[in-house]
């Protein structure tokens, strides 16, 4: 197994692992829809977990331009 050298990294790697966390419990193990789980989330937090779930992806871009 070897790394990326620093600054090569893909913007999304590595949130994409929590999502589809998510998604395989929601589907899998709770058996919702995507219709239905959106449905059932709060908004604001909601809004918030994207929101976050957006800046964690695009992070190593942020920290590619200021290098």
């Amino acid at each position: 197994m070897s790394l990326a050298p620093y600054g090569q990294t893909r913007p999304g790697g590595a949130s994409a692992v929590p999502f589809a966390a998510e998604w395989i419990v929601v589907t899998g193990v709770r058996g919702l829809t995507v219709s239905e789980y959106v449905d059932t989330r709060d908004p604001v937090g909601g809004l918030v977990y994207v929101a976050l779930l957006l800046a964690f992806a695009l992070a190593p871009l942020a920290n590619r331009r200021s290098s």
